[in-house]
């Protein structure tokens, strides 16, 4: 089991696998990237895979799949 604790202002981003997805290209995710520029969210170019959102405590098991996730900062 693995700890990570992800910056308020990331430098760069840190990847997990997402659980009972299938491998291939997110295409939703692939369109909103053409037409704004940029991905919404934990969203990728594919679908098992996401980016860890900043200000967050994780802990991931050995195949790196999120276990828990709290937040240790509030925006408010």
């Amino acid at each position: 089991m693995q700890n990570v604790t992800t910056p308020i202002i990331p430098l760069e981003q840190v990847f997990a696998k997402r659980e009972d997805v299938s491998q291939g290209i997110d295409k939703k995710a692939l369109c909103i990237f053409a037409a704004s520029g940029f991905f919404l969210e934990a969203d990728t170019f594919y679908k098992d895979q996401q980016v860890l959102q900043p200000g967050i405590d994780y802990s991931l098991d050995g195949e790196q799949h999120i276990t828990k996730q709290e937040p240790y900062f509030k925006w408010f």
